[in-house]
């Protein structure tokens, strides 16, 4: 495993010994719509082309765990650059991404109605 992967285990220890987190979900600019019906708790959902014009959003002072619905990593680690570039060091790709985040049990919410319509698609 390099430095820019954090496993959920990991993840989980944080989390237990209440150390502040910041999820974000990094979508491909062609996907129209995340079909996740959940995300951990308190993320933020960006296209990796938008990343940049929401960085008020995303906060310095906290580990940034990355993660993707899609194959591979590639756009965690476009992602991470560019936020390493603005200052944010502290990024990490979740290994195993949401599936194993959600497997793990740890917290998750709801994204809303339109998600929830999309489970009967």
């Amino acid at each position: 495993m390099d430095k820019f992967e954090i496993t959920v285990e990991e993840v989980k220890n944080r989390l237990e010994n209440n150390e502040p987190l910041f999820f974000l979900n990094v979508l491909h600019h062609q996907d129209h719509h995340d079909w996740s019906v959940v995300k951990p708790r308190g993320a933020l959902q960006l296209h990796h082309d938008k990343v940049e014009q929401h960085l008020d959003e995303i906060p310095s002072d906290r580990k940034i765990i990355l993660y993707a619905t899609g194959p591979g990593k590639e756009l965690e680690l476009e992602v991470a650059q560019l936020l390493r570039q603005h200052g944010r060091n502290d990024v990490y790709h979740l290994v195993g991404g949401l599936f194993a985040y959600c497997e793990a049990g740890l917290p998750v919410e709801g994204l809303g109605e339109e998600a929830r319509k999309a489970m009967y698609l």
